[in-house]
């Protein structure tokens, strides 16, 4: 399967749904597979969290209305559709929409009961482990039962993510761990760690994207913008090119010019 990219709008449209919609088209333009928001609203959110917190969602939360008009968008601009459902709520408002698919953030791992939800309604479930062990990816996969196509990302939840925090052999571990897709969702400035995470066998990446680094908001210093955004796309592809088989035999080339190569010296 061909390694897929989710460029992950999050909360960076800051509240403006024509933003927003800008976002889908460079997205679709930047050659992603996904363009992804986040299913959310003040409501939400538990009682004891901070004003400031409370106000900021408040200003970046996108309505029922809002979710269908960037589906639309989205379809018309030949992405794909996704977001992250926070609660069963959401879960069910992405499936009413006929997404077949959703992502679990980091802080959903543990959420048993959206687990389950998700788990029995959706075909497919991108589910990020950033703060997780073992033993809690292991039980979320088994809380999400055997009928989706589960496709693990590795994440550090720290934002930005310094490079020595990465931890990208993590990918081929779990990979090897729970015998699933895997892939990569990124927090750290730049491209390298998206396509170093290909090259270790990443099925999917997932990256924040801006239409402008400059705008409020914590994501936008680790998001790529759409040069960024389609490097990434562009070198994932050639990595995956350039991986091959896990074998080791001449090419056809090879095999036409080995037996000249070989002769051009003497062997004593």
């Amino acid at each position: 399967m061909s390694i897929r990219v989710i460029a992950e709008a999050g909360e960076n449209h800051v509240g403006d749904i024509e933003r927003a919609r800008e976002m889908i088209r460079v997205a679709a333009k930047s050659g992603a597979d996904f363009i992804k928001f986040q299913s959310f609203g003040a409501d939400d959110l538990a009682s004891n969290v901070d004003q400031d917190v409370r106000e900021w969602i408040q200003r970046v939360q996108l309505s029922v209305d809002d979710h269908h008009a960037l589906c639309a968008e989205a379809k018309q601009a030949g992405i794909t559709f996704l977001s992250t459902a926070v609660n069963v709520r959401w879960a069910k408002i992405l499936r009413e929409m006929e997404c077949s698919a959703v992502k679990l953030a980091s802080l959903s791992l543990t959420n048993e009961t959206l687990l389950s939800f998700v788990g029995d309604q959706f075909d497919e479930v991108f589910i990020s482990t950033g703060m997780g062990d073992v033993e809690e990816v292991a039980r979320a996969i088994e809380r999400l039962g055997p009928k989706p196509k589960v496709t693990i990302l590795h994440c550090v939840s720290e934002y930005p993510l310094p490079d020595a925090h990465a931890s990208l052999r993590s990918i081929p571990f779990l990979n090897e761990r729970f015998g699933l897709p895997t892939g990569y969702s990124d927090h750290t400035i730049g491209t390298v760690a998206c396509i170093a995470a290909a090259a270790l066998g990443a099925q999917l990446i997932e990256k924040h994207f801006t239409l402008d680094k400059t705008l409020e908001g914590t994501d936008h210093i680790l998001s790529a913008d759409h040069r960024e955004l389609a490097e990434i796309v562009s070198a994932c592809k050639r990595v995956e090119a350039q991986l091959g088989t896990s074998e080791k035999a001449p090419t056809s080339a090879e095999l036409e010019a080995r037996q000249h190569m070989r002769s051009l010296f003497v062997e004593t």
